[in-house]
């Protein structure tokens, strides 16, 4: 595992987990408004240019919260930046594709 994003005025963490078999982004946000339009912005290197699929939003109506979030699609990562919607209070699960 490895923290590479705390931004304790915004209230937002980000980290890393990978093992042979995949890696997942991890972005979890204690703030009381959401990042959505125009997103958040994490810049970290070895995000590279990958595509990255969410795969978990807490605030899924599922799980009874609005569906702020980025509704299951793969984002693009652009030269170690990747812009994410991160609900209130919530965490959004990335996994890397290619």
């Amino acid at each position: 595992m490895k923290v590479f994003h705390a931004n304790d005025d915004a209230r937002v963490i980000a980290f890393r987990r990978w093992d042979d078999t995949g890696e997942l982004l991890v972005v979890g946000s204690l703030n009381n408004l959401p990042f959505n339009s125009p997103g958040y912005i994490l810049s970290y290197g070895p995000l590279s240019d990958w595509g990255w699929q969410e795969c978990l939003n807490s605030d899924a109506s599922a799980y009874g919260g609005w569906n702020v979030g980025n509704l299951g699609a793969t984002l693009r990562a652009s030269g170690g930046q990747l812009n994410v919607v991160i609900p209130a209070n919530g965490v959004v699960v990335f996994s890397r594709t290619t």
